[in-house]
């Protein structure tokens, strides 16, 4: 297996736009955007799918989707 470009984003071995970051999640600007403010929410932990993911990294996941996906909606950036 290659290496992780979302686990080199992480640690920071990467380049990436981040727009949130918490003890479990970063949120990045997709490099290749499909809609104008697409944003990726990345677990800090290494999962190879979202079936992967416990409750407690899905809830981290989704309360800082709800939170960029508001402060997007805020931002007038359309």
């Amino acid at each position: 297996m290659g290496t992780c470009v979302f686990c080199e984003i992480i640690a920071g071995r990467a380049e990436a736009s981040v727009v949130h970051e918490d003890d479990s999640v970063v949120a990045i600007l997709d490099h290749k955007p499909a809609t104008v403010g697409h944003v990726l929410v990345i677990p800090r932990v290494h999962l190879v799918g979202p079936a992967d993911a416990g409750d407690a990294i899905g809830a981290a996941i989704w309360r800082a989707a709800r939170r960029v996906s508001g402060a997007l909606r805020a931002s007038g950036l359309r």
